[in-house]
């Protein structure tokens, strides 16, 4: 082979590496997090009626450098009010965060 094909060869290679290290770590690191995970999440924390408004799946500016996601959501506290909600995903074996807005 000769030079030109070796370098479009390690290239490919480069390329194809980065995208599954990138697939792997967002599968392995909260970042599928579906809704249904996210609306039992907050339930358990005791909110009912949960409606989420913001999916942030890739990038997460409001949670710690442990999370891979955070979500917006809306629900009622214990008391019958509404209230916002930011529910950081957090990567394994972390879990997630429930901060009150």
């Amino acid at each position: 082979m000769d030079t030109d094909t070796t370098y479009v060869w390690v290239r490919i290679v480069a390329v194809v590496g980065a995208l599954l290290s990138l697939v792997v770590s967002f599968v392995f690191c909260g970042g599928l997090a579906t809704d249904a995970e996210v609306i039992r999440s907050v339930e358990t924390a005791g909110y009912s009626k949960v409606v989420i408004l913001n999916r942030n799946r890739l990038v997460s500016w409001k949670c710690s450098r442990g999370d891979a996601s955070e979500f917006t959501v809306e629900a009622e506290n214990s008391q019958g009010k509404r209230v916002e909600l930011i529910l950081c995903v957090g990567t394994y074996p972390k879990g997630n965060t429930l901060r009150v807005k």
